[in-house]
């Protein structure tokens, strides 16, 4: 099925792939009272992680939790800050920001633990945890020099000592395994991702599989002889993700443990297409998976950070020139689980729409399909998406 609007000039767009329908609700999760925020985590429960302006401008590192963002504070005092990932015991690993310098700190239920440096560092940032409580990101080691490092049982590692050559660790799962640069480290063992026949690649996410994502070097045009390709290593096989429009460039950002992959296409490095990928059905623009009536059609600059294992996507979007946190979330309205949404889920909906409020009781929490905290009638729009059709 295909559906047209007058949102898309003219366009028509897919709204039924192979595998059935696949549409997503999309949210604004707002600031801490200024003008813009940042999403760049999201655990398996639907918790998001970012920076957020506070009213006077200043950016502090937020936890979004069923509706509800919470300002996470920060390490150096009156300095701004930014929290990066958030693991599924609901542990944050977060940033403080002094003049040229971070400082990375551990949040958990309110209290925040300093990560330290290497030694000889001037400042650490961490950038990933996982559910064992190892961490990995940055430290700045001399004069002009970055290393990776992994801190855990609250010893700091120096991975690039350890022959991981990369200057930032970029990710960690649940398995140990770490990336950054053009390597996969885990237990103290190094592998080379290879390449896509050109140039080096950077690796930016990996899974609890070993799947790891990210960028490298593509064949080059006739316009551009340093074109960028996503792209997705798995079993020491590297597979070009490759394009989907006309852009020449595209990265991979992150991935979840089904194997589904968000990033960019790029073109001229500002104007920026967001994509889904999976094995399945290959490459799709994620604008193409919104309802044409959301009003989010009129959002651009899509910038996808990361993805759970529940489908739901967090990152960054830009509207009148501000810069605003989103979290998407698949529509599922077959509540009872029997593969049809019918009149048996719409009962059930119905019980629980009495009306916008914050605290969703239990039993309607699965009613609140955009994961706002609310059962309202963004939800139920939602619903009649699926049990109707567009």
């Amino acid at each position: 099925m295909w559906a047209c609007s007058d949102h898309c000039a003219g366009e028509c767009v897919p709204r039924f792939g192979p595998a059935g329908p696949l549409t997503y609700m999309i949210i604004d999760l707002g600031t801490l009272g200024g003008w813009t925020s940042t999403a760049l985590g999201i655990n398996d429960a639907g918790q998001v992680v970012g920076g957020a302006d506070l009213p006077n401008g200043m950016r502090h590192g937020f936890l979004w939790d069923n509706g509800a963002m919470i300002d996470l504070g920060t390490l150096l005092g009156d300095e701004p800050s930014e929290c990066w990932d958030i693991n599924n015991l609901g542990q944050v690993v977060c940033n403080s920001y002094r003049s040229y310098s971070s400082t990375a700190f551990l949040w958990e239920n309110g209290n925040t633990i300093d990560l330290g440096k290497l030694a000889g560092a001037t400042d650490t940032s961490a950038v990933a945890i996982n559910d064992a409580q190892q961490i990995v990101g940055r430290s700045h080691v001399g004069f002009d020099e970055d290393h990776a490092f992994l801190w855990e049982d609250g010893l700091t590692r120096d991975l690039t000592l350890d022959g991981f050559a990369t200057r930032v660790a970029w990710d960690i799962s649940n398995a140990g395994h770490v990336v950054g640069g053009g390597f996969l480290w885990q237990d103290g063992v190094l592998t080379e991702l290879g390449s896509l026949g050109w140039g080096p690649a950077e690796a930016v996410g990996v899974n609890d599989l070993g799947q790891v994502v990210g960028s490298a070097q593509g064949p080059p045009d006739d316009v551009d002889p340093f074109v960028i390709h996503g792209f997705l290593c798995e079993n020491g096989v590297m597979t070009d993700l490759g394009i989907y429009t006309t852009f020449r460039h595209s990265q991979a950002q992150a991935i979840n443990n089904l194997g589904e992959v968000v990033g960019q296409e790029i073109e001229h490095a500002v104007v920026r297409r967001a994509f889904l990928y999976d094995a399945d059905q290959g490459m799709r623009k994620l604008l193409d998976l919104i309802p044409l009536d959301s009003g989010w059609w009129y959002w651009y600059r899509l910038r996808p950070r990361d993805i759970n294992d529940a489908g739901q996507i967090v990152g960054t979007a830009t509207f009148n020139g501000l810069r605003r946190a989103f979290l998407m979330t698949p529509i599922d309205a077959d509540f009872d689980d029997d593969n049809d949404t019918d009149l048996v889920d719409f009962s059930a909906f119905r019980s629980c729409m009495t009306g916008p409020r914050t605290g969703v009781e239990e039993q309607c929490r699965a009613h609140d399909i955009n994961r706002d905290g609310r059962n309202d009638l963004v939800d139920l729009r939602a619903f009649q998406w699926e049990f109707t059709g567009p």
